[in-house]
């Protein structure tokens, strides 16, 4: 409706050339052109057809057997992840064939690799060197450095490069596309690329799978790696990916539920943009049903566990005002922790057939603690145990609400733009109307003597007009400095205080044992004794030490989430207000010079229809810079997860380095602009512009005039076309 509406509206601008008067009032209500808006809702109603789910969690939370059991019937077509660095990033979805798409490292990810490699060395040597002038032995300085580095970031480049380089093979000769007949065959391709050992695993950056599958039509799975993804640009396609996924499940181990790792990831979630649905899944949910919550009724076991791990989500989430500023909060506070089992699924699916031994020693405690399920009816009582129906269904339901969320997004959209058009269609036809009256009611020759009399005293009014003006432009420039760099102010604070509270301090208490020399005679007797007979612990014992060490420690993804959304909110902010200023000047500037103008002129020698619309047009033509500081976002402070020690030190001054030069960047940016602005009005000469504009009106006018009823009849056609 909209298109069609504005298409009208640009057909009789074109046809009666309408320009100088539509452009101006195009800009006043933000009128886009039609093709624009038409690629808009196009592009809205492309983005309906499939379905985005992403799946996040640490590595073997079961994230992949979650996928194989959804969409695969429980057969293992996505690899089990090892490590984070065997977790690619994986894309499903459906084809009429059975292939696979391969991302690799580019050569840019690969030096990054490499610099963060030798980075690692130098910090493990420098810390080598510290350790081993305070410990005096070499095995325990090399301990100690590897256990305060090995679940650091740095640690995760260096052991992906590390794998690149012992393997011998040139990536640029390595197949991108992979075809198969079957799913079978497809997935046996595979390993070489995504299994934990595949040779071409350590290179592999990306998988976009593409199968046969009616389970993924419509649908699209975005399977994301685990915490500490060492290649950035990896960690910002999944960031990206995530933020427009319609639905987030966030898998996470009944045993071990929510921790560090998990809360880690969840960071990527940081845009609403596109989620509709998040859903906590607790995963192997089978291991806890046979301790404290068991029930002789199975249902009821689940019931417990589910509300327990529940209860202690919100717990965590309610105790950390970070992550009670998380989208994912809000699902939380709404929805029950779901709870699933893969392997139960398998079994159900396996049932009269050979189970694996996992599968085997699975079923028969399940059978023993709850034997009234698992003896008879057991394959329906493993699939509700599984939880992956229950899924399914959520997922059919996702899918029909996300048309009707779509609808009503392209329908809000739709009455946003109708608004706009609509009061621009009344305001070029109130435009229209006021030339109809015009005409109507100017005599020539009173038109002529108001033009004489202006004429007379034109010089006079010019130094009246441009004096008021320029004290106007100054008046702007100040009150927007001023204005704009008070709302930064409190972006900035803002930031510095999330940076500062994702800061805290921890103690870790671990013993050494340590040989020393006994002391006195039977200390001094052993050694000797044990020197000539190589008996090496004579004379000696064994002395327990207790050390507490204390390190930083930092949450990057919440740092980093807190930066970004400091660097929208400037962009927006910068735009916005410049537009509310720019408004409020051209209402400040016709009311002043039209004051000035009537004091010095007289109402008698003025038509403010006129200058009306020759201010309007001055202050129009006045364009808003684009601002944009997402190229400035340092890929230093892309991380996520839990950075300690040296790497949450650095990272922190990073952040704080970043939040000053980028208020410091800001600030010479308005300045310039609004300095910019300030010369380009002042390069105009208003009055001179006035009243040339005010000449060429009022010839415009005379012509019209000796034409007035062939005029009238143009403008009132004008105007019956433009009532639709």
């Amino acid at each position: 409706m909209i298109v069609e509406k504005l298409k009208k509206l640009e057909e009789v601008e074109k046809k009666y050339d309408l320009l100088d008067i539509s452009d101006s009032l195009k800009q006043e209500y933000a009128i886009r052109p039609s093709k624009e808006i038409e690629k808009v809702l196009e592009e809205n109603r492309k983005e309906g057809r499939k379905l985005k789910l992403g799946v996040i969690g640490r590595v073997k939370a079961g994230k992949s057997s979650l996928i194989n059991s959804l969409i695969f019937n429980g057969d293992t077509i996505l690899p089990k992840a090892a490590t984070p660095m065997t977790a690619a990033l994986t894309v499903l979805e459906y084809s009429d064939e059975f292939k696979a798409e391969i991302e690799f490292y580019s050569k840019e990810d690969i030096k990054t690799l490499k610099e963060k490699h030798k980075e690692y060395e130098d910090r493990f040597n420098k810390l080598y060197k510290k350790y081993l002038e305070e410990l005096k032995n070499e095995e325990r300085a090399k301990k100690r450095v590897y256990r305060e580095l090995k679940d650091t970031q740095l640690f995760a480049y260096y052991d992906q490069y590390e794998k690149i380089k012992n393997s011998n093979i040139n990536v640029d000769e390595l197949e991108t596309d992979i075809k198969a007949s079957s799913l079978e065959e497809l997935n046996e391709k595979l390993k070489d690329y995504v299994g934990s050992s595949g040779k071409y695993m350590p290179f592999t950056k990306a998988v976009r799978l593409k199968v046969n599958k009616k389970e993924l039509e419509e649908i699209e799975i975005i399977d994301t790696p685990g915490v500490n993804d060492p290649v950035i640009s990896r960690e910002e396609r999944t960031r990206e990916l995530l933020k427009y996924c319609d639905v987030i499940f966030i898998v996470s181990p009944s045993g071990q539920f929510l921790n560090e790792d998990d809360l880690s990831l969840i960071d990527r979630i940081s845009s609403k943009d596109g989620i509709k649905e998040i859903y906590l899944i607790a995963s192997q949910v089978d291991t806890q049903l046979y301790g404290s919550e068991r029930r002789d009724n199975l249902y009821e076991s689940l019931e417990l566990i589910s509300n327990k791990l529940t209860n202690y989500a919100r717990d965590v989430f309610e105790k950390d005002d970070f992550l009670k500023e998380s989208i994912v909060y809000k699902f939380i506070q709404k929805n029950k922790v779901l709870t699933t089992s893969a392997i139960a699924y398998a079994i159900a699916k396996k049932l009269g057939h050979k189970l694996d031994a996992n599968e085997e020693h699975t079923f028969k405690l399940l059978q023993k603690f709850y034997e009234d399920y698992f003896q008879t009816n057991a394959r329906d009582n493993l699939l509700k145990l599984s939880g992956i129906n229950t899924l399914k269904e959520l997922l059919e339901d996702v899918r029909k609400r996300k048309e009707n969320i779509l609808e009503e997004k392209n329908k809000k959209f739709e009455e946003t733009q109708l608004k706009s058009i609509i009061k621009y269609q009344e305001a070029l036809k109130k435009e229209i109307q006021n030339k109809i009256t015009k005409l109507k009611n100017t005599n020539i020759e009173e038109m002529k003597e108001k033009s004489n009399n202006l004429l007379k005293i034109k010089k006079e009014a010019s130094n009246v007009v441009n004096e008021e003006f320029k004290d106007l432009v100054e008046e702007f420039e100040i009150e927007a400095k001023n204005y704009l760099f008070k709302e930064l102010d409190k972006f900035f604070r803002s930031a510095r205080d999330d940076v500062k509270s994702s800061e805290d301090i921890e103690s870790k208490t671990y013993t050494t044992t340590e040989k020393v020399e006994k002391k006195g005679l039977l200390g001094t007797i052993g050694r000797f004794f044990g020197g000539i007979l190589g008996q090496d612990d004579w004379g000696y014992e064994e002395i327990q030490e207790t050390h507490t060490e204390t390190y930083t420690v930092v949450r990057a993804g919440i740092v980093r989430n807190s930066l970004e959304e400091l660097t929208y909110n400037i962009e927006s902010s910068i735009d916005v207000s410049l537009r509310e200023f720019i408004l409020k000047f051209r209402k400040n500037l016709f009311k002043h010079l039209v004051g000035v103008l009537r004091e010095k002129v007289g109402d008698e020698n003025l038509d403010v229809y006129i200058i009306s619309s020759v201010l309007r047009k001055v202050v129009n033509s006045v364009e808003i810079p684009e601002i944009s500081y997402a190229d400035t976002f340092p890929s230093y402070l892309k991380q996520n997860g839990t950075l300690t020690r040296g790497e949450a030190e650095v990272f922190l001054n990073e952040a704080y380095n970043y939040i000053s030069s980028l208020k410091g960047k800001v600030q010479n940016d308005i300045k310039s602009y609004l300095s910019n602005l300030h010369k380009e009005l002042l390069s105009f000469n208003i009055a001179d512009s006035i009243f040339k504009s005010y000449d060429e009106e009022i010839e415009k006018l005379k012509k019209e005039i000796e034409n007035k009823e062939l005029s009238i009849k143009r403008y009132e056609k004008i105007l019956k076309e433009l009532s639709f």
